[in-house]
């Protein structure tokens, strides 16, 4: 995965510490991200190539 995956992936678990679930508050937090967006379609599309369901939120 690029680094900007791998921090997307790292920035929406460490909010996690503060917002357990996928609230409006955890999703505010993980989009102060600058690349979450990007980073959300990159793995939408890479599950969807491997015939996986995208599980991300």
């Amino acid at each position: 995965m690029p680094d900007w995956v791998a921090d997307y992936v790292l920035i929406h678990e460490l909010a996690h510490l503060l917002e357990r679930t996928h609230s409006a508050r955890f999703h505010a937090l993980v989009a102060r991200y600058p690349e979450a967006e990007r980073a959300k379609g990159f793995l939408e599309g890479w599950s969807s190539a491997q015939g996986r369901p995208f599980e991300g939120s």
